[in-house]
């Protein structure tokens, strides 16, 4: 069970954006089939190939639609399918309007992309990782606002990205809730961060929700607060690959030496 909810009312331009440019590269996509028809009409995968790719766009704009995370895996296949289709027509199988097509699928699927890959949509959780020492995430506290009354809970930071970020609470909080966040870095460094909620998802019962906060800066100081916090977010985050690497590769070397004194009979 997967439950997502949007702000229409902050989120709307974006997402308008994001419908125009998903069926912008559709449109060309068409286009392209459109004109290889009468080309490889001859070739019995033709056909079979325009049926192949209209039921998986279908799906594609599912996953957008949703919120999937499907839709990168979706994604790198229709870049590499265009990639391909690119490539191959500028063989001499092609024409200039169908190479035309396929590069400008390319361009708004990238900035389709560009436009999602932000926390308020799809946020990056590590759930794989069982080890806490190696889990990518702070603990914050997180007052709500409302009205003259304040509440305070305990919860992760799981994503810093493009001036927002992502929050897990067991708490159920309401979309376009104003937040402050106060997260205690290792250099025993506090910021304090203000933000909107502008979308919440949540994978199934029990688990906690992921809501995708939109910062926002009253002024240049805790805009300069937010971009130390990305800074060392994203150092911790490369030390942290590092140390489990080396701890691996330790481990590795233990076992190799465990077997060499001890080999089997």
């Amino acid at each position: 069970m997967k439950r997502i909810e949007l702000s229409q009312l902050q989120i709307k331009q974006d997402m308008d954006k994001i419908f125009v440019l998903h069926f912008g590269q559709l449109v060309f996509l068409g286009m392209a089939l459109l004109i290889e028809s009468p080309i490889f009409s001859d070739r019995p995968w033709a056909i079979m190939k325009i049926i192949c790719i209209s039921l998986i766009s279908v799906l594609f704009y599912r996953t957008m639609k949703n919120l999937y995370y499907s839709f990168w895996t979706f994604s790198a296949f229709f870049i590499l399918f265009y990639l391909f289709n690119l490539i191959a027509s500028f063989s001499g199988e092609g024409t200039f309007s169908l190479m035309n097509c396929y590069l400008f699928s390319i361009i708004l699927l990238l900035m389709e992309m560009y436009l999602l890959y932000s926390p308020l949509f799809y946020p990056i959780v590590r759930w794989w990782e069982y080890d806490f020492r190696f889990r990518h995430d702070l603990k914050v506290m997180v007052t709500r606002q409302f009205g003259d009354k304040q509440e305070e809970y305990t919860g992760r930071l799981t994503d810093v990205r493009r001036n927002a970020g992502c929050i897990q609470l067991f708490e159920n909080l309401k979309v376009s809730d104003h937040v402050i966040i106060n997260v205690s870095l290792d250099n025993q460094t506090t910021k304090i961060l203000k933000g909107e909620i502008i979308s919440k998802r949540q994978y199934s019962i029990g688990r906690p929700w992921n809501y995708g906060i939109k910062m926002n800066f009253e002024n240049l100081e805790e805009e300069q607060d937010y971009k130390e916090l990305e800074f060392n977010w994203k150092s911790d985050r490369k030390d942290k690959i590092r140390r489990k690497f080396e701890k691996s590769k330790q481990a590795y070397k233990e076992k190799n030496r465990e077997e060499s004194n001890n080999p089997s009979v």
